[in-house]
């Protein structure tokens, strides 16, 4: 017998139905068949759905059709499970790669188009590193009196210790003339 239209689960006894065979041989069949584990519902009875039906049609004509033993054909079904594993297996590497590298070749795109924006901001010389002098990176700051002060006698600020003081600037805490307290 097979079925007119697919539905979304079965129970055991259209199951039963479906492959010809009785409902004891299907409880039997999930104990020797790993490929075979239907769901059940809060009320214990089992859920087939469609992947199980067509793995009870599969043992049965295994079993009563191709006269396997219960072994040979569980050996057989788990072949026929992995072959369909190994063959949908690359279609979905491929689409995971293909999805991560045009992902990538777009975000290089976006990298590039800014560092080109920085570069005609700030020069042809923009190339900063941790720890490299701000005044190699950007424009050169205001010229800073000669007093004895400490500032006068610091080492240049990084790019790191730039972030800091224009954040103090924006934040109110510093105004443009005084020099930040070491």
């Amino acid at each position: 017998m097979t079925p007119s239209a697919p539905k979304p689960f079965y129970t055991i006894n259209e199951v039963a139905q479906l492959a010809d065979v009785k409902p004891h041989v299907l409880r039997y069949w999930e104990t020797e068949f790993k490929g075979l584990s239907p769901e059940k519902n809060p009320a214990g009875q089992r859920i087939y759905r469609q992947r199980d039906l067509d793995v009870v049609l599969r043992i049965r004509d295994l079993l009563y059709a191709e006269k396997y033993t219960t072994e040979g054909a569980r050996q057989r079904l788990e072949e026929d499970l992995a072959r369909a594993r190994r063959a949908q297996m690359p279609l979905e590497l491929n689409l995971r790669e293909s999805e991560m590298a045009t992902g990538l070749v777009k975000a290089k795109r976006m990298v590039r188009a800014l560092l080109d924006d920085l570069e005609k901001d700030l020069g042809d010389d923009f190339e900063p590193a941790a720890g490299q002098p701000v005044s190699a990176v950007a424009a050169p700051l205001p010229p800073q009196p000669e007093a004895s002060t400490p500032m006068a006698q610091a080492e240049p600020a990084t790019v790191a210790e730039e972030g800091d003081l224009l954040e103090g600037l924006t934040a109110g805490s510093l105004s443009a003339q005084e020099p930040p307290q070491a």
